[in-house]
């Protein structure tokens, strides 16, 4: 009993002190506010399995202040809480991402929570580990959100499969900004072709990079790649004039094709399904619990 009343007398203490920094109004009912969240967050993320420190929460009250403007908008610190302790993202990156994944769904913190898991649920079905593509998907949030719901679910998947061949999803971004400059990159194919001995086509992938789907960009660019014995077998100005030609580096394209060696699979379609098997999965081992 005693340590849980010095628990709570230092919620009062930071609260008050974050509430003078923070309050545009009361500051004695503010700070009362920043502590019952507080609080109210702690037991929240005990709920979903993680453990939110004091400290913590303040911070990301913070930082969502900061980024919306007022201490009322402070309400999905459990939400950020755990894209920062389980994912491991920085927490204004969090924040800013809690941001974008209510603006692409429906501007409700259930919203963003929804798309919090369905990533987690991508992940896993692509067996990629979810932290991983958390952080590629926080660290690139103005690109989740540019596309609306529909678009960010295909970045998912894109940031997904991009782990899968040894990349991630700034890697790919900067492929597709490549592929969009049109005229250097036919002439970057051209040279390729010229160099390899063979015939590239990357007609798909930079109609990919102009529509935004970033999914089918890597999937292009893994096909156009070809295959690790042939890459071996270039030599050095060849294997650049190719990764040039499909926007990435000669170590990029290395770890493609390595992967292709190993057979991974990039298929949207088995990857859907097996991300709903898991859903059902975990929602039924949720109702046994």
């Amino acid at each position: 009993a005693k340590a849980v009343g010095v628990a709570l007398l230092n919620t009062a203490v930071e609260s008050y002190k974050l509430g003078r920094g923070l309050s545009t109004g009361n500051q004695a009912m503010d700070s009362l506010m920043i502590g019952v969240r507080t609080v109210g967050a702690q037991i929240k993320s005990l709920g979903k399995g993680f453990m939110l420190t004091g400290d913590e929460a303040r911070a990301i009250t913070t930082e969502i202040v900061m980024l919306n403007g007022a201490l009322d908008d402070a309400t999905a610190i459990s939400q950020v809480g755990e894209l920062t302790v389980v994912f491991g993202v920085a927490t204004g990156e969090a924040a800013n991402l809690h941001k974008m994944m209510k603006a692409v769904t429906d501007s409700t913190d259930e919203g963003a929570s929804a798309m919090q898991t369905q990533i987690r649920h991508l992940a896993k079905a692509h067996g990629v580990a979810p932290t991983a593509v958390m952080q590629d998907i926080a660290g690139n949030a103005m690109e989740f959100a540019r596309f609306g719901k529909d678009g960010a679910a295909g970045l998912v998947n894109a940031a997904a499969n991009a782990r899968k061949l040894g990349l991630n999803l700034e890697k790919v971004v900067g492929a597709g900004d490549a592929l969009l400059d049109v005229q250097s990159s036919i002439k970057n194919e051209m040279k390729a072709e010229m160099m390899i001995g063979r015939q590239l086509n990357l007609d798909a992938a930079r109609a990919a990079a102009v529509a935004g789907d970033r999914n089918e960009l890597v999937k292009q660019i893994a096909q156009q790649a070809g295959t690790l014995a042939e890459f071996n077998q270039m030599s050095v100005p060849q294997q650049r004039a190719l990764a040039a030609a499909l926007g990435v580096q000669v170590g990029d394209v290395t770890k493609i094709l390595q992967a292709k060696a190993k057979g991974v699979n990039l298929d949207a379609k088995v990857l859907d399904n097996q991300s709903k098997q898991l859903t059902e999965s975990e929602k039924l081992a949720d109702n046994m619990n």
